[in-house]
């Protein structure tokens, strides 16, 4: 027993020593650091480390979404939305017989593409339920995966300008109701493309998936918006109509005719959307303004008829390579390599031989076709997209329009593409340098032109022989006072010193901006911009509380015009009670998706 207490007083006072050691020196044993709560590394900047201040950014688009946090500067997940990203745990059907070719077999009035879309622009026959339910997959997944956390935090929401209503309704819906989201900002794609490339003013080109945007922003405000259909979808198409016509060419020569007059429509359910996005990606490009403007020109040598009646002589006298291509082009242009594209998705499976130039026809149909007529009243789905750019800076003031065409921005999925960004910038340009900024043209603008030009002339021209006779007659006396005194307004005024003062100060600000040239401007992105946004805490305007909307959906939103400026710049001083803080409001607005 003695031994017992012995041992128990031993310990206990080895135990006492070494907490008042700990206690002395500030240092205990050595042990397992804390796990601490931010992710960031030690040599990062301080501001990494608050985690619980950050914002998430999120961009829905039609066939991707991007998810990460104000302080990084790309995306953390890039999610789609085909079949095979919503596929469950354990669905193994992608192994079963016969799986390759289910996607045909979809419902009746079902679209090509429609199963790797979100939503579509008509929504009279879209299930916004199951849209919804979409949603919530993809931003689980998303949490699960990637964001890695818990903790409710603000949400920046970057849609594309003009969203409609029903599907702000249903997305707002599925992200407050499913995920703890006690605030959610809206913000405009243009404008975060814009505050990316590290302007305040452009004009925003963003080629989507269904339509393709021109923006024109001045002062991250949007002043217009022109729209067309002329974007990837319709991209997408013209390159599985060109794959399934050479597929089945490469199968039997003498069908080839039956084949081309076959309906246009039906030619890309023959390719599966997969590989037609693939090519796409792989071998798509676009020809510069040159090349371009020498097909312009050139005249067809032959018809499709004549192609067809020597197609037999053909085949017994060329490879292959040469006698499969319709339209082919000249002999000087047939030393460009041949690409070889294997089709598993055909019925039967078909390997395509095309010139790479072949691969640069989809662009020209789609984005750059100048077939019609662009001059008279047509609808802007009718117009080339370099003309809806040149329409769209026309409509611009003055002022504005020579600061947005020196700051074109091409964005979207389809400026990925090799080539596309200088092609647009490069067709604006001709245009400008055609035909300058009159809107009107015709005859009468020519009548317009000459009268100016003969008013310029006459105000331009030297004096007449009477007035040099009057001055030669009555001369100065006086050799000090000048024969002709210049008038005060072309003096050069007088120099400011606060003007100078400032120049002194911020020579960056001295210097003028770049206006009254076509010129193309890169840029990272919106979700690069809204992450910009977020780190810097700038407030919206449309901000969204969780409680407020489920109380009262967007029927609760005021008009942007409704909300007082002075009650958003409200400054509270220290007796100010709780309710009136500087920057509370007690409506909420949609902003420019009101």
């Amino acid at each position: 027993m003695a031994a017992t207490t012995q041992t128990h007083r031993s310990a206990s006072s080895l135990r006492a020593a070494s907490l008042q050691a700990q206690s002395l020196t500030g240092s205990g044993s050595p042990h397992t650091p804390k796990r601490a709560a931010s992710t960031a590394s030690a040599f990062s900047s301080p501001a990494g480390t608050r985690d619980n201040d950050e914002s998430m950014i999120f961009e829905f688009g039609s066939r991707f979404f991007r998810a990460g946090f104000s302080n990084e500067s790309t995306p953390r997940c890039v999610l789609g939305y085909g079949p095979e990203e919503q596929r469950r745990a354990g669905d193994y059907r992608r192994w079963t017989h016969g799986y390759e070719n289910n996607w045909r077999k979809r419902k009746r009035g079902k679209d090509w593409d429609e199963a790797y879309e979100l939503w579509k622009m008509d929504l009279r026959d879209v299930d916004l339920g199951l849209v919804g339910d979409r949603i919530e997959r993809v931003v689980r997944n998303a949490y699960h995966k990637y964001l890695l956390h818990a903790l409710p935090r603000k949400l920046i929401l970057i849609l594309p300008p003009a969203f409609p209503h029903p599907l702000l309704s249903t997305l707002l819906t599925s992200l407050f109701t499913n995920f703890q989201l006690p605030l959610i900002t809206l913000m405009s794609s243009p404008v975060l493309s814009t505050i990316a490339s590290g302007l305040r003013s452009a004009l925003v080109v963003d080629i989507g998936w269904h339509e393709t945007i021109i923006s024109g922003v001045f002062e991250l405000r949007e002043l217009l918006h022109y729209r067309t259909d002329r974007a990837g979808k319709m991209l997408s198409r013209e390159m599985g109509k060109l794959l399934a016509r050479e597929s089945m060419k490469s199968q039997e020569w003498h069908e080839a005719k039956d084949a081309v007059a076959d309906d246009d429509e039906n030619l890309s359910d023959k390719v599966s959307f997969e590989e037609t996005q693939e090519v796409l990606a792989r071998v798509a490009w676009c020809r510069n303004y040159n090349e371009a403007l020498c097909l312009r020109s050139a005249p067809h040598q032959e018809s499709s008829e004549e192609t067809f009646a020597d197609a037999p002589e053909q085949l017994e006298s060329s490879s292959i390579t040469e006698g499969d291509n319709e339209g082919a082009p000249p002999a000087s242009n047939r030393n460009d390599p041949t690409i070889v594209v294997p089709l598993q998705s055909t019925s039967p499976p078909a390997t395509v031989r095309l010139p790479m130039s072949r691969f640069a026809e989809p662009c020209e149909t789609t984005l750059f076709d100048t077939s019609t007529a662009v001059d008279g009243d047509w609808d802007d789905n009718e117009v080339p997209i370099h003309h809806l750019v040149y329409n769209a800076l026309s409509s611009l003031p003055r002022d504005v329009r020579g600061i947005c065409m020196a700051r074109i921005i091409v964005t979207g999925g389809v400026s990925n593409i090799p080539g596309v960004k200088n092609r647009v910038v490069d067709e604006v340009a001709a245009l400008f340098t055609e035909r300058g900024w009159e809107k009107v043209r015709g005859k009468a603008a020519e009548q317009r032109k000459k009268k100016l030009e003969e008013i310029n002339h006459n105000f331009q021209s030297p004096p007449g022989p009477a007035e040099a006779q009057k001055t030669r007659e009555y001369p100065h006396d006086d050799p000090s006072v000048p024969l002709h005194t210049s008038s005060p307004a072309l003096e050069d005024p007088e120099p400011d010193p606060i003007d100078e003062k400032l120049r002194r100060e911020n020579p960056q600000a001295a210097k003028p901006p770049v206006h009254g040239i076509v010129r193309g401007v890169e840029t990272l992105g919106a979700w690069a911009g809204g992450a910009l946004i977020g780190n810097l805490k700038v407030k919206g305007i449309a901000q969204i509380e969780q409680d407020k909307f489920l109380q009262h959906g967007l029927a609760g939103a005021s008009k942007e015009g409704d909300v007082g400026v002075a009650t958003q710049r409200f400054s509270a001083g220290p007796g100010a009670p709780r309710g009136t803080s500087a920057g509370e409001r007690s409506s909420w607005t949609l902003g420019v998706f009101g």
